[in-house]
């Protein structure tokens, strides 16, 4: 009896050996599989990464594919690696490594945008902007996703395309002939960028509905042009609206409005323009866009309207001119209407609103422009002197950069003078003064201006004034302290400096 007890047990204890060792063996041959062999490689090669050991992360993620050649991560993760170490050579070699794997988790989509991405970024880093947006674009084309769309407008790509569609609400006879023209071109921009579209719903929801509302409804225009008062050859009825986009950059775009209208002899035609900022959608005004101080930005749109009108008219309309200054004058930066021209804005004025309906409306442009780039004022050295100035011609002065930039003559907020001759010199500001604090960007510094002993201390000539350049041809200074600058008609306490020459 106690020798079979013995064999049962030694039977047991053998069939536990077994199954221990079969465990352990099964165990290790799971834990050697190629699958799990890689997952090691990649959690080892992903926490060097984080704790940037950068030569052991790259040590496991090359082991992983050893094991792998088509394995995604280890090709992402190395990618990282070489991108952190500035091996960019090789990282642009996994990421198009990647290019060349068809996953078949259904994640391809997601290998794909890291690798457009991922060498989009490479890229970027060489410096080499061109090549990362064809990159963004040829993985666009594949992909269609909107995170590679969004880097490519991070980087400045802003080639949307736009059409201009006619929303035709003209009122036909029976024959189908036009007997009242009534359309409105709709601008639409193409592009899946939330800020752009948001410039369409705009468009349409609130200038397009507008103008309908202005004309009426169809079975309004019909009753009042048509069968009460129908339109002739000689006097027919249109109101339309022709829209162009006249700019865009990188930043903005610009949509010019023409609306024509006449009825019974009468015609108008006015202008109207609008700007949009393509990052927020929303619609800018000239103070967003020059970025100039308010009180100089306010001070030169008026001073471009004021010279315009003056030349406009001349002396047989120097009433309107006149007229046409003291309303614009009232004006803030908000109620400029405006739009675009190769980067110049151009200012709109309807008909009836700064003259009689008889001038019909005005496109006043503005020497300034946008494009900060395209400005050459940032010598650091200012020459002037006053040349001759009284109450009845105005002001005219004379001022000088580094001695090849010059101002032929003023035109001071009010009045207007452009003589030939400049006449005597009456020195009040001369010599050399240092700009300091000169802000590249705006093109604004402060000089202090200092009255000549021979005149003594004259207030109005004496105190801290900020020079700003507003394009190559326009100059503006204004006092710092805000005192009224040289007594001029200018709530903006802002001379402004016009028609410069340059000599070389």
């Amino acid at each position: 009896m106690k020798a079979k007890g013995k064999m049962k047990n030694r039977i047991a204890v053998t069939v536990i050996i077994v199954a221990v060792v079969m465990a352990v063996i099964i165990g290790i041959s799971i834990y050697n599989t190629p699958t799990n062999r890689i997952n090691r490689h990649l959690d080892l090669g992903q926490k060097y990464l984080e704790e940037q050991n950068y030569e052991q992360a790259l040590v496991e993620f090359d082991k992983a594919i050893a094991i792998d050649s088509m394995n995604v991560d280890a090709y992402i993760g190395k990618a990282q690696v070489c991108e952190n170490i500035g091996d960019y050579e090789s990282a642009i070699e996994a990421y198009y490594k990647l290019l060349d794997i068809d996953a078949d988790d259904g994640s391809i989509a997601d290998v794909l945008q890291e690798s457009y991405l991922g060498l989009a970024e490479i890229y970027c880093l060489q410096d080499d902007k061109e090549k990362a947006i064809e990159i963004l674009l040829s993985g666009l084309e594949k992909t269609d996703e909107q995170v590679l769309f969004d880097r490519l407008w991070e980087l400045g790509y802003r080639d949307i395309e736009y059409k201009i569609e006619r929303m035709d609400d003209s009122i036909r006879d029976e024959d189908g002939n036009i007997r009242v023209n009534i359309y409105y071109d709709l601008v639409h921009l193409d592009s899946r960028k939330k800020s752009v579209q948001k410039i369409n719903k705009y468009i349409e929801d609130v200038h397009y509905d507008n103008f309908l509302k202005n004309e009426g409804t169809k079975e309004q225009i019909q009753e009042m042009y048509v069968y009460d008062h129908p339109p002739t050859l000689e006097y027919p009825y249109f109101n339309t609206v022709d829209a162009e986009v006249t700019y865009q950059d990188e930043n903005y775009i610009s949509i010019k409005w023409t609306k024509k209208w006449f009825m019974g002899g009468v015609f108008n035609i006015s202008y109207s323009g609008m700007v949009f900022s393509l990052e927020t959608g929303e619609p800018v005004n000239l103070q967003d866009i020059y970025g100039f101080e308010p009180n100089i930005t306010l001070a030169y749109l008026k001073f471009a309207v004021m010279e315009y009108m003056y030349d406009w008219y001349n002396s047989t309309y120097h009433s309107i001119a006149s007229q046409a200054c003291d309303i614009v004058s009232e004006y803030g930066i908000e109620d400029f209407s405006f739009y675009l021209d190769d980067g110049y804005p151009v200012l709109c004025f309807a008909t009836y609103e700064i003259a009689a309906g008889a001038y019909g409306s005005f496109e006043i442009p503005c020497s300034a422009s946008i494009n900060k780039d395209s400005w050459q004022a940032d010598e650091e050295m200012l020459n002037g002197r006053w040349v001759s100035g009284d109450n009845n011609n105005g002001i005219i002065y004379v001022l000088t950069f580094m001695e090849n930039f010059q101002i032929e003559y003023v035109i001071g907020w009010g009045m207007l003078s452009g003589r030939d001759t400049p006449g005597d010199a009456f020195a009040i500001f001369q010599g050399a003064y240092d700009i300091k604090k000169w802000d590249a960007d705006k093109k604004q510094g402060q000089v202090l201006l200092d009255t000549v002993d021979t005149l003594g201390d004259m207030g109005n000539y004496k105190g801290l004034f900020r020079v700003t350049c507003l394009g190559e041809d326009v100059i503006a200074i204004n006092r710092i302290d805000g005192e009224s600058i040289l007594g001029l008609k200018n709530t903006e306490n802002v001379l402004i400096l016009g028609k410069a020459v340059r000599y070389y």
